[in-house]
């Protein structure tokens, strides 16, 4: 008889198989994403419909994220494939403010990110002119076609529970 341990050890080898391609960056807690999938930044839309506005943070998908393609280099969260030459960026340096992907601007306050970055804090990623803002992935979870997605916005650091700010950059 098999064990419920070892059905649950190969679905987690499994998902963790079949895993998004780097580079990309993903909340470090799984934020009870069904699938065990966790969540990375993602460009809404797919293929041709790609939008650059409103970010969310969606279930890593298995086989074939070109919009889930991000990773930080030299201050900057750069994306590739989909994001090819578009940089992640707060609209705001404001609390509440939503995340766009415009064309890269190394010059552009909005545009520059530090990992660990509030008071050291592994895994924040903050503005590099206002550490004190994270950014943050909401609670409430919506259906994305046979995924799931979460709001992504700049939130202050110290008000928001670690696990909806704690990121990984992989890759």
């Amino acid at each position: 008889m098999i064990s419920g341990q070892f059905i649950l050890l190969v679905i987690f080898n499994l998902t963790y198989c079949l895993a998004l391609e780097p580079p990309y960056i993903r909340v470090r807690d799984n934020l009870g994403e069904p699938n065990i999938l966790g969540f990375g930044l993602n460009l809404p839309g797919e293929g041709s419909s790609v939008e650059f506005v409103d970010l969310t943070a969606h279930s890593l998908k298995p086989i074939g994220a070109p919009d889930m393609q991000f990773f930080l280099e030299n201050g900057l969260i750069i994306g590739y494939a989909d994001a090819e030459g578009r940089c992640v960026a707060a609209r705001s340096m404001d609390p509440g403010s939503p995340v766009d992907c415009p064309p890269c601007d190394s010059e552009d306050p909005r545009q520059r990110w530090i990992l660990d970055g509030h008071a050291g804090e592994e895994g924040t990623l903050v503005m590099e002119t206002y550490p004190k803002l994270c950014l943050v992935v909401g609670q409430d979870m919506m259906e994305a076609g046979p995924y799931q997605k979460r709001p992504l916005y700049m939130e202050m650091c110290q008000v928001v529970q670690q696990e909806y700010k704690t990121w990984d950059v992989v890759g």
